[in-house]
C-alpha cells in the first residue's frame, strides 16, 4: 500500500521514531535507515526522503537523505548504544525557511540540534515530492533503484537495515507548531518511559507500581465498561469475543466501514478511543479444526471481526486472499471486503 506523505510541494511533515541502537562492530561509522518513503521512485531519483543514524562508539548523526549523497545532516549527538530509548524529532519546514535557515531540522530526546548540508542537502521547500509510495520502517527500498511501487517494492532487495529496535513510528502530514511538538515529544517519552517499566514489563500498567502489604505489585484495573461479566483466565479462549485495548494509548483494536483510498483498498483498522462503540470487537477462531470451543488460543489463530448492525453481533467469515506486507511474512492489517483479516500474537 503507497501513501502520499506531502500534498503539495510546499507542506511540510513532522515526523517521530522512538528507537534503541546496537554498537556498531565496522571499524568505521556506518549508516542505517529508521524510516523511507521512497516517494520518486526511477521515475524522478533523488527525490526520496530517508530518515536514518549514522554512528559509531557513543556518538551519532542523523540524516535526511533524498539520494545520490544529497542530504541534511544533524550535528554530533553523544547517545550510547544498547542503552535506552532515544526520540528522532524530524521536522520539513511548511513555511519557506528565511536568511540561512534549512528546510529539514532535527531535535533528539526533547532537545533541537544542529543541522547542515551535504551535495545541496535534502530538497528545497516547494519541490517536496508529491508521489504515493510505499514507506519501509528499519530499512530502506533504494528509490534510484527501484519503481516506487507495492511490485516494485516486492521484487526489490532492503539494504541500509537498522541493526535496533524501534518501538514507535508517527508521521504528521504538516510541520507542526512548537508547542505542539513539545507536547508530543513529551507524550511519546512518557509512553516509552511506561512501556519498558517494570511493572508493564510485569504486566501491570499504570499505577501498576503501588504495592500490596506484602510488597507483591498490584495490576491496574480493568476499565469499568469490562468489568461486567469478567473473569480471569490464564489464557484466552477459541470462540471468545474479546476487545483489545492499547494500555498506554488507551484506545481499542477496530474496524468500520472505512476503505483505503489507494493500495489494498480493503477495510482500514484503527485503534479507537470510544469504549462502547461495537466495531471493537473480535472472535478468536481456531486455525486447527480439531481445536474444541474453549480450548486456548494459539499463535497464528484468526482475529474475525465482529460487526454488529442488528442488535445481534453477527461473525464474517475469515478471507484467503490475505496479501502479505512488503517487509515482512504477515498480512496486511486489514479487512477484505467484509472479512476478518489474520494477525498473529507476535
Amino acid at each position: 500500500m503507497g501513501a502520499q506523505l506531502f500534498e503539495t510541494e510546499t507542506q511540510g511533515l513532522t515526523a517521530f521514531v522512538m528507537f534503541k541502537h546496537r554498537e556498531n562492530a565496522e571499524a568505521k561509522p556506518v549508516s542505517q535507515v529508521l524510516v523511507n518513503y521512497g516517494a520518486a521512485g526511477l521515475k524522478m531519483p533523488n527525490n526520496n526522503l530517508e530518515i536514518g543514524i549514522k554512528h559509531k562508539g557513543n556518538a551519532a548523526f542523523f540524516f535526511v537523505h533524498r539520494g545520490s549523497g544529497r542530504m541534511t545532516l544533524s550535528s554530533k549527538v553523544p547517545i550510547k548504544p544498547d542503552d535506552k530509548f532515544h526520540l528522532l524529532t524530524v521536522k520539513i519546514a511548511g513555511d519557506a525557511p528565511e536568511g540561512e535557515a534549512l528546510s529539514v531540522s532535527f531535535a533528539v530526546d526533547g532537545k533541537p540540534v544542529g543541522s547542515s548540508e551535504k551535495n545541496k542537502g535534502w530538497l528545497k521547500h516547494g519541490k517536496y515530492p508529491t508521489m504515493s509510495a510505499p514507506i519501509d520502517i528499519g530499512a530502506r527500498v533504494d528509490g534510484n533503484k527501484y519503481e516506487a511501487s507495492i511490485m516494485g517494492h516486492m521484487k526489490a532487495d532492503a539494504d541500509m537495515g537498522f541493526d535496533g529496535v524501534i518501538s514507535e513510528v508517527m508521521i504528521y502530514g504538516k510541520e507542526m507548531t512548537n508547542q505542539k511538538t513539545v507536547d508530543t515529544e513529551k507524550m511519546l517519552l512518557e509512553a516509552q518511559t511506561e512501556r519498558t517499566s517494570e511493572a508493564c514489563l510485569k504486566g501491570g500498567g499504570e499505577g501498576a507500581a503501588a504495592a500490596s502489604g506484602d510488597g507483591e505489585t498490584v495490576a491496574d484495573e480493568m476499565p469499568e465498561e469490562e468489568q461486567e461479566d469478567s473473569s480471569i483466565w490464564d489464557y484466552v479462549t477459541c470462540m471468545s469475543s474479546v476487545k483489545l485495548r492499547h494500555k498506554v494509548l488507551d484506545v481499542r483494536l477496530h474496524s468500520a466501514d472505512i476503505a483505503y483510498g489507494s493500495g489494498s483498498k480493503q477495510q482500514a483498522v484503527t485503534g479507537n478511543p470510544d469504549t462502547g462503540d461495537p466495531g471493537s470487537y473480535w472472535q478468536v477462531r481456531p486455525v486447527a479444526a480439531d481445536t474444541p470451543t474453549g480450548g486456548s488460543c494459539q499463535q497464528g489463530d484468526v482475529l474475525n471481526h465482529v460487526r454488529s448492525e442488528t442488535h445481534k453481533p453477527t461473525l464474517l467469515a475469515a478471507s484467503g486472499n490475505a496479501k502479505p506486507a512488503p517487509l515482512s511474512p504477515h498480512s496486511w492489517l486489514t479487512e477484505s471486503g467484509l472479512a476478518g483479516r489474520v494477525i498473529r500474537s507476535d
